[in-house]
């Protein structure tokens, strides 16, 4: 009876031992899956990163081609032609100028467009006229990229990109955000060069 005894207690110390052995592993394994997971969304925070820098490296230092929209706008009772793009996220639009600013750019540019009855053209007519369109595109292409390589310069003249590639706020690398004060600065810029071009 001694023998049962001593057994029961030994199983029930083992069963006890190898419960609490269980329960740390338990808990390492938990602790190493989140630490897992927090380093796996900082991986794919910095994988976004690396692909917008090589879109900007693309389009502000090699000149890649952009998907340009052009528009014609009235504002303050003076009608413009503006172009529009989308750059990290958001829509962007130059002002590229009216009508009669821009034909004469392009007479003056070594284009081989035709320009009959340049001083006349409507908005209308501009847009039946391939060549015209494909030329005032290119010229917002250049502004457009002009544009991003200014706003790129400021950004990482600053120093903002280079503390955030760095350290990235947790909330932040978890949803794959950039923090707001980036964004804000980013508004007030593109505001600020909107009133000066």
């Amino acid at each position: 009876m001694a023998n049962t005894s001593s057994s029961h207690r030994s199983s029930k110390q083992l069963a006890k031992a190898l419960s609490e052995a269980q329960s740390e592993y338990n808990k390492q394994l938990k602790h190493t899956r989140s630490k897992a997971e927090k380093h796996l969304n900082r991986a794919k925070y910095i994988e976004a990163e690396l692909k917008t820098l090589q879109a900007d490296i693309d389009v502000a230092v090699h000149g890649r081609p952009m998907s340009v929209s052009l528009l014609h706008k009235a504002i303050s009772g003076t009608a413009y032609i503006k172009a529009r793009c989308w750059w990290h996220g958001k829509q962007r639009e130059v002002q590229i100028g009216t009508i009669p600013a821009v034909l004469k750019r392009i007479s003056a540019m070594a284009s081989p467009v035709q320009l009959p009855g340049a001083a006349d053209l409507t908005w209308e007519e501009m847009k039946g006229n391939a060549e015209i369109i494909d030329v005032v595109k290119d010229m917002a292409r250049e502004k457009l990229r002009r544009y991003i390589s200014k706003r790129l310069l400021a950004e990482y003249q600053s120093g903002a990109a280079d503390e955030e590639a760095q350290s990235g706020p947790e909330s932040d690398v978890d949803a794959g955000l950039r923090p707001a004060t980036v964004a804000n600065d980013r508004d007030d810029w593109y505001e600020q060069w909107g009133r000066a071009n």
